[in-house]
């Protein structure tokens, strides 16, 4: 990437997320999840109807919902917040396999994936085989897990990585910004962080963009 395009007109939102960027840790590690908590916690869920947060009780998770009121019992070994109306969990007594559960309680996508993510736009991040891909709210694989590493989707793309070099993909699997950095962010302000050997950026779905004061790409 030889050259960035100018970007003269940001927004404070767009400001306050390069500042974001700048002082984020590096990308996460997630093996939280296969560690369980030793005390009573509770996480808000990020559906709209009914409102229910994780919470764990004598080594078990379930859910209540914002008067304190258990709703669903605790029976799980690992449990996520509720995203468009699913969630993610390890049922107890079945080994270390992620499904999703229903506002009720019911297992509605099977646990037979080795990790997953809550959903987002639509999609979900698992993993099978040591291989990352999505499936949508049925279960149904809409891109097949194939990705060493990935990211879920935000503002309709995905950061996925093939061999050591990261790049985005569409809701198809469609890549659509090729692998070509070494390390990456989810979009957010239409701007997405990204590192080629010592320097780091900001590109947006067409490329380079030059912010002034910041370190440049190319």
């Amino acid at each position: 990437m030889a050259n960035c395009r100018s970007f003269n007109d940001i927004t404070l939102g767009t400001l306050l997320m390069i500042a974001l960027f700048l002082f984020q840790p590096m990308r996460p590690d997630y093996s939280w999840a296969a560690t369980a908590v030793s005390t009573l916690e509770a996480t808000p869920s990020t559906t709209a109807t009914p409102t229910l947060f994780p919470v764990r009780i004598s080594g078990k998770y379930g859910y209540i919902d914002n008067t304190g009121q258990i709703i669903i019992q605790p029976q799980f070994d690992i449990a996520g917040p509720f995203s468009d109306g699913l969630a993610n969990v390890v049922p107890g007594g079945q080994g270390t396999q992620w499904g999703y559960i229903d506002t009720t309680g019911k297992l509605v996508i099977p646990a037979t994936y080795d990790f997953s993510e809550d959903f987002k736009e639509g999609l979900a991040l698992v993993k099978v085989n040591e291989k990352l891909g999505f499936i949508d709210k049925t279960g149904k694989p809409v891109i097949q897990p194939r990705y060493i590493d990935a990211g879920s989707f935000n503002e309709g793309l995905a950061d996925v990585r093939v061999g050591r070099n990261w790049g985005y993909i569409d809701k198809t699997g469609k890549l659509v910004i090729p692998f070509q950095f070494e390390d990456t962010y989810p979009f957010s302000e239409g701007l997405a962080r990204a590192t080629v050997g010592e320097k780091f950026g900001f590109i947006d779905k067409a490329g380079p963009v030059c912010v002034k004061g910041l370190k440049q790409l190319g």
